[in-house]
Order: C-alpha cells, then sequence, then structure tokens
C-alpha cells in the first residue's frame, strides 16, 4: 500500500527530469526542418518552405491510385483515366505525397538509401494519416521484402529493421 502511494509523486518527478532532459537536449541538438536543416519549433517537422512543397496528397483523389486530381469532380468514388484504362492488381493505393518534389523524394531516399532512420517516426505518422481510411479495412499490414542483392548492397532491409522494433 505504500508503494502506491509514493507512486504519483515519483512519476511526476521522473516526468520533471525527463523534461529537463529533453530541454537540454534541444539546447545541444536544436530541433531543425526534416528537409532543409533550418531551425523548426519541435523536432520531426518541415520549415514552412519545405512545408509547402512538399506537396502532401489531399482529396480529390483517384480513389484506386491515390493519385491528386486537378479539380473536384464532387462526386464520390471518382477513379481516374489511368486506373480505368490499366486497371491495377490491387483495390485501392494511397500515398503521403507527390515524389516529384524534392523534399518528397529527398526524405524518401534518404530513408530508403541512407538509413536515415530518425525520419521513419515522422514520415510514419504522414503514411499512417494518408492510409487511415485503408488502414481500417486492413487485416494485415506486412512491410514489403527487399530483394536479397539490394539488402547486401545497401547494407540492411529498412523495412525489415522498422518492423523488427
Amino acid at each position: 500500500m505504500l508503494g502506491l502511494m509514493f507512486a504519483p509523486p515519483l512519476q511526476a518527478a521522473l516526468n520533471r527530469i525527463k523534461t529537463a532532459a529533453a530541454r537540454l537536449l534541444d539546447l545541444v541538438y536544436p530541433p531543425c526542418c526534416l528537409g532543409c536543416r533550418e531551425a523548426v519549433a519541435a523536432h520531426g517537422g518541415l520549415c514552412v518552405d519545405c512545408w509547402s512543397e512538399m506537396g502532401f496528397i489531399e482529396r480529390p483523389f483517384c480513389e484506386r491510385l491515390g493519385t491528386p486530381f486537378e479539380r473536384d469532380f464532387e462526386a464520390p468514388g471518382m477513379i481516374s483515366l489511368e486506373a480505368a484504362a490499366h486497371p491495377p492488381v490491387f483495390a485501392r493505393a494511397r500515398a503521403v505525397a507527390r515524389y516529384d518534389g524534392a523534399t518528397a523524394r529527398g526524405l524518401a531516399n534518404r530513408l530508403k538509401y541512407y538509413d536515415r532512420l530518425e525520419l521513419a517516426e515522422p514520415m510514419g505518422r504522414w503514411m499512417a494519416r494518408a492510409g487511415a481510411e485503408l488502414l481500417q479495412d486492413a487485416d494485415l499490414v506486412v512491410p514489403t521484402p527487399l530483394h536479397r542483392l539490394c539488402g547486401w548492397r545497401r547494407g540492411a532491409s529498412t523495412s525489415r529493421r522498422r518492423w523488427r522494433g
């Protein structure tokens, strides 16, 4: 019973120590933009310029491929001409951002090819948000395996490392 009485004060003290340590660490390693390394308010964020250049995909988009439409047709369930002409083998796909922007491409390449694992958490949050509708209907989420030769050249599989924990 005495241990339970001391648990909240101990937890509060640990939280204060953790907050103080985080602030001290921020003095040594201040938060910077994931895209261009400019100063930002919090770790895992983008500066205004990188955010506006990112090209996040929002509705309206093709319900099958997830590619953005140029304008809103105000009709639910619309698919693109590409999806209609060449139906994919999958039912639906989503992406966080257009890959043609330097920020999105740079972040994806740094995570994939250069083992910049500090990008995994913020990019994972973006992916979870972009695919939330698909994840609700999913029975299972499986990482895409890397071909053995690619893994040997790169040194490891980022998806395997992230899914191991």
